[in-house]
């Protein structure tokens, strides 16, 4: 009975392995991608980037000045 077991050892070593290094590398990605889409997120809830430009077009204002 032990040596069926002892014969089973190497195959769940190597799927544990394989499982813990799947299980880090989503982990990283997952990780990574949470970084760049807050990074791009927080650029667009910046306030005063989209009306800083004034319009210098033909208009009221432009012909007083």
């Amino acid at each position: 009975m032990l040596s069926d077991l002892a014969v089973l050892t190497p195959p769940f070593l190597v799927g544990a392995a394989f499982l813990a290094g799947v299980a880090a590398f989503l982990r990283h990605e997952m990780r990574d991608a949470k970084k760049r889409h807050d990074d791009q997120s927080d650029g667009a809830d910046e306030p005063g980037h989209q009306g800083d430009i004034e319009d210098q077009g033909s208009g009221p204002s432009a012909r007083n000045a």
